[in-house]
């Protein structure tokens, strides 16, 4: 999933754009350029502790092949009275690259980004934040707990949301005086975050690519695919699977470190049984707890079930349960507050059990963890502008997760509109898309469907040039279709292929149901 925002801004001092990168990247510009002590509510700076070198030709950003030179600034803080120590990477651009942007780049999983510089590709000032428990090295699952039954709630905040409002806060003051902007002067303001990872299920696709109206390797209706297939009718097919050794990340996201896992299983073939059937089904059908209220929704048809997966182990020739790290760790250390790295086993766990461990959760960290507010009108009435997408076929975060947000942002903040009223008033400042065929935020070798390339350009437009989108840029990028651009539909419209190169944006009620869902076995709404 890909969030960004930004917001307007004034000219640059003609004196910063003809400065060069030597004249701005010294500690004394820096130092001069950190916002006064009381200025910025609770963090006081220390400016002792300013650093600042330029760097030449230097790649910069995840998996960028450009150069660029920049200055490499930190700067530490600790939030007044209390103490402690915050150190924070910024990659200023040279003052001729400079756009009066300033771009935060998200993390994954429990670990926070630690590259500052994915923002020079946009002429942006960007940073990287140590949160105060050295997030650079360490994920924040390793510092949750201070011991058995203690949680850490400084870290717990500041991994959450505020280690990176400061970073911001302080990054946009600091990038004003470093360029010699005013203090008046606005500068633009993007977050963008996003992970990788995935591959599907073939009979699932076999059986769905045809029905949004092109057989492409492609499930681009997941909807259509819930509403017409039958997973009984590949009972009794045969299946052959080539023995293998793969490495998976878990649930998605690791630890800092290496939270890879690899795993060899042998070679099978039979039959599809009407057992196995049931046990995908049930997992398709999601959560509900004993009297049959849904607790949680789960995958769409056509995303492969890999954090079910059972594990082959060599030493015992068995298929043993395999408990992913990510998962089993947040029952281990956030609900049972034991600094445990995994559930050892699952023994008398009940659907109940997994409802309660949830309800624990929502609860406890409903102040700091949760990231489902839907009330965004601070964000909205600000200028705030959010590109919101999601892998259709992701395999670690339903799909229909972000669908349920975007209906309840909706709901929350235009109650009284009619239908298309509040599409109208969403769409001007919050749009969503699911991307067909794509797994966790990225691509699929076993669904070549169409992926965005170049989001932070259409925000960069619509927040700069207010070019609003109407629909999302997306391009394939392998299989049959290699090349081909994609104009992809703003939800809730889905696309329906008319021919092999044309496709529309329908209405279709019976499919927008089928994304749509309430959570009875909890007392309180779930966003």
């Amino acid at each position: 999933m890909r969030l960004s925002w930004g917001a307007s801004v004034a000219a640059l001092a003609a004196s910063a754009s003809a400065a060069s990168l030597a004249d701005v990247c010294t500690v004394s510009n820096v130092r001069s350029a950190l916002p006064s002590n009381g200025t910025l509510l609770g963090i006081s700076m220390i400016p002792s502790a300013v650093t600042a070198s330029a760097v030449y030709n230097a790649s910069a950003g995840m998996g960028s092949t450009e150069t660029y030179t920049y200055c490499n600034v930190t700067v530490t803080y600790e939030h007044t009275g209390k103490g402690d120590s915050v150190v924070i990477k910024y990659a200023f651009p040279k003052p001729t690259d400079f756009k009066k942007r300033f771009y935060v780049a998200g993390g994954g999983g429990f670990s926070l980004s630690s590259d500052a510089t994915g923002g020079l590709e946009y002429g942006a000032v960007s940073g990287a934040t140590s949160a105060g428990y050295d997030a650079f090295n360490y994920s924040y699952d390793d510092v949750v707990l201070y011991g058995n039954g203690t949680i850490n709630w400084d870290a717990t905040y500041m991994f959450g949301y505020q280690a990176l409002g400061e970073m911001t806060k302080i990054g946009k003051v600091l990038t004003k005086g470093f360029y010699g902007m005013s203090s008046s002067a606005k500068v633009y303001t993007y977050y963008e975050g996003c992970s990788d990872g995935g591959r599907e299920v073939n009979a699932t696709i076999a059986a769905c690519d045809p029905l949004d109206g092109r057989t492409d390797g492609v499930i681009s209706r997941t909807d259509l695919c819930k509403l017409n297939f039958n997973l009984s009718s590949i009972i009794g097919e045969e299946y052959y699977c080539a023995a293998e050794t793969s490495t998976s990340l878990g649930f998605g996201f690791s630890k800092r470190a290496d939270g890879t896992s690899t795993s060899t299983t042998p070679e099978q073939s039979g039959k599809v049984t009407a057992e196995g059937v049931q046990v995908a089904q049930t997992i398709y059908d999601g959560l509900h707890n004993s009297k049959g209220e849904r607790a949680y929704l789960s995958w769409q048809i056509g995303s492969e079930l890999s954090d079910g997966d059972t594990q082959w182990n060599n030493a015992s020739s068995k298929w043993e349960i395999n408990i992913p790290s990510t998962g089993g760790e947040y029952v281990t250390k956030f609900i049972q507050l034991l600094d445990l790295d995994n559930l050892s086993d699952l023994d008398n766990v009940t659907y109940d059990t997994l409802v309660d461990w949830m309800n624990i959760g929502m609860v406890r960290y409903m102040d700091s963890l949760q990231t489902t507010l839907p009330d965004l009108t601070p964000f909205q009435s600000s200028g705030g502008k959010l590109l919101h997408y999601h892998g259709e076929s992701d395999p670690s975060i339903p799909a229909a997760s972000s669908v349920h947000y975007w209906q309840s942002v909706r709901s929350i903040m235009y109650p009284h509109l009619s239908s298309q009223e509040s599409l109208k008033e969403l769409a001007d400042w919050y749009q969503f898309y699911l991307i067909p065929g794509a797994a966790h935020c990225g691509t699929n070798s076993l669904q070549p469907g169409p992926y965005p390339e170049d989001n932070m350009q259409t925000m960069i437009d619509w927040v700069e040039n207010d070019v609003k989108p109407s629909r999302l840029n997306a391009t394939v990028s392998s299989g049959t279709y290699e090349g081909e651009t994609q104009m992809l539909c703003q939800w809730p419209t889905r696309p329906l292929w008319k021919s092999n190169s044309t496709f529309k944006c329908v209405d279709d009620k019976a499919s927008i149901d089928s994304w749509t869902y309430s959570f009875p076995a909890f007392k309180v709404p779930v966003y």
